[in-house]
């Protein structure tokens, strides 16, 4: 997942099991093997907000806002403001010897992964920084609730999207995955701003307004664009809830960018039901740099019930070999769609067919776009069914780096002149059409 690589410089998210003394110790590295250790003895889990200034404990009863309930891991915020990172469970310890405790630390941090940590919102709430906790975590209250959203401090970080994420796991490396994260629930609430990252999320009588701000990322190998997605996990499950999603246009600066995978929900399996979701904002935030709202998974892992989606021309997704892009879009329904990109590139053969069916509904396929086969090494045929297809992208079918074997083109016979042109228009420089 690369949107993995932005989250680079928070440093600090590295940590599995942070220790009042500053020392670290890694969920990965601690995995305990017995759980029937005594650890009641080395400290405490307490809520923790904490900045470059100073920490803050949340369960002094002192702080304006907030109440901290130990017996029922409960925190309540109301009309909260808070200027840090809010760590749910952070580890006070006591009299702190890693080495010498190491068993008693390891059994404690796998006891509390199974935990789960209630955060109560009520009235507006922002956090000036991200969320994290490593066990379960619910949300509610009935409350709203923003982490980072238009706040001071955003400005001063490139990497601006990352820094308002509500996290039950690690998410820093390759080798982290939601699976060894803590399960989210979010019910009665209002989010304004977050990227949940958690093992299965499920939103319940829930509701969002979510804006997505186009980030820039510089790297060793160029610059790149992307816009933070909204929920990563295992299975997302949005029931009874009402979602708007509004992408901001590109800066001009922004133009000319090389683009990141970006989705706006990333998992494996997803659920909804009862529920509305519409994506806002102006055409060219989707146009100029297509997303995938429901990321890289098959259509048949995406279950709609008495639900609607309001797509947007641009929007994209995945179905057998191909990534389509939506190319006509009427009041958020869905007309008519192009061959995007090749999913599949392995393949020798090819089949672009008539029309498509995704969401119970069937649209027609009217284009292929610009260079939407050039990793398909293989490829030596290409049958094009239908009859509806109108243009054929720059260098559709050039593949790079280039291969100079010829392809052969199986078309409908009454269009066997109009698409011999639009692929030599295209650039394609060894063809056949039958």
């Amino acid at each position: 997942m690369r949107f993995k690589k932005m989250c680079a410089t928070l440093a600090v998210l590295a940590c599995g099991l942070m220790i009042g003394n500053g020392n670290v110790i890694t969920w990965a590295e601690e995995v305990a093997q017995n759980t029937n250790v005594d650890y009641s003895d080395l400290g405490v889990r307490r809520p923790r907000i904490y900045n470059d200034s100073k920490d803050v404990y949340l369960d002094t009863g002192k702080v304006k806002g907030a109440t901290w309930n130990a017996d029922k891991k409960e925190l309540t915020l109301d009309n909260f403001k808070g200027k840090g990172h809010l760590w749910l469970d952070y580890y006070d310890a006591k009299n702190y010897d890693y080495e010498k405790n190491k068993d008693k630390y390891a059994a404690e941090q796998q006891a509390h992964k199974s935990e789960t940590i209630t955060l109560v919102v009520k009235g507006d709430c922002t956090i000036d920084g991200y969320i994290d906790c490593r066990c379960n975590l619910k949300i509610t209250g009935g409350g709203s609730l923003s982490v980072l959203e238009d706040s001071e401090n955003s400005k001063r970080y490139e990497y601006e999207p990352a820094w308002y994420t509500i996290s039950t796991g690690e998410f820093m490396d390759e080798e982290d995955k939601p699976s060894d994260c803590g399960d989210i629930e979010v019910s009665n609430v209002t989010i304004k701003a977050a990227i949940f990252y958690g093992k299965n999320i499920k939103f319940d009588n829930a509701k969002v307004n979510r804006k997505f701000r186009l980030a820039t990322m510089t790297l060793a190998e160029g610059t790149d664009c992307f816009y933070a997605p909204f929920a990563v996990c295992e299975t997302i499950s949005v029931n009874n809830c009402k979602m708007n999603f509004r992408y901001e246009e590109p800066a001009k600066n922004q133009m000319n960018y090389s683009l990141y995978d970006q989705y706006c929900f990333n998992a494996q399996k997803i659920n909804i039901t009862d529920s509305t979701i519409k994506f806002k904002g102006k055409e060219k935030a989707y146009m100029t740099y297509p997303s995938m709202p429901f990321g890289e998974i098959e259509l048949s892992a995406i279950q709609v019930k008495n639900s609607k989606i309001g797509f947007r021309k641009g929007q994209c997704f995945l179905k057998d070999d191909y990534i389509y892009r939506f190319s006509k879009v009427n009041n958020g329904k869905i007309s008519e769609a192009s061959i995007h990109k090749v999913y599949n590139d392995g393949k020798k053969k090819y089949i672009i067919d008539k029309t498509i069916k995704t969401f119970g509904k069937k649209f027609k396929i009217v284009g292929i776009d610009s260079s939407s086969f050039d990793s398909c090494r293989e490829m030596k045929t290409v049958i094009i069914k239908g009859k509806s297809i109108r243009r054929i992208g720059k260098n559709a079918f050039v593949r790079y780096p280039e291969v100079k074997k010829s392809i052969t083109f199986k078309v409908p016979k009454a269009k066997k002149k109009l698409y011999t042109s639009f692929i030599k228009k295209a650039g394609t420089k060894k063809f056949v059409v039958k």
